[in-house]
């Protein structure tokens, strides 16, 4: 698994959106709403990442999906392969990158217990 985040980690278009959010498997953790789907088992954990114009500005939208990238990023080895993760961000004020890693894990760990 690299560390890199790239293009064939991220999911992109509306289908694959669609295909996550009708498997209704979620978690709510502080902010952030995630939700989970196993897909094709030989593809790395994809991420998805939705934020509404009332999250804030431009400027305050772009750096929480920075900080969500690189906390995904940082823990990708231990999502297992074939699942494809869509967060929706609700209103709140910018957190630390680590932070929103902690969301993340704890998301990781409710989710994944969950039979399917």
């Amino acid at each position: 698994m690299t560390s890199r985040f790239g293009p064939q980690q991220r999911l992109r278009n509306r289908a694959a959106f669609d295909a996550v959010y009708a498997n209704r498997r979620s978690r709510r953790v502080g902010p952030l709403l995630v939700f989970v789907r196993r897909s094709q088992p030989s593809v790395c954990p994809r991420l998805g990442l939705s934020l509404p114009k009332r999250v804030g500005n431009a400027v305050t939208r772009n750096r929480v999906r920075r900080c969500l990238r690189e906390a995904f990023r940082l823990q990708q080895q231990e999502w297992p392969t074939g699942v494809d993760v869509v967060v929706n961000v609700r209103p709140h004020q910018p957190l630390a990158m680590m932070e929103y890693a902690e969301f993340l894990r704890e998301a990781r760990l409710a989710l994944l217990r969950q039979p399917s």
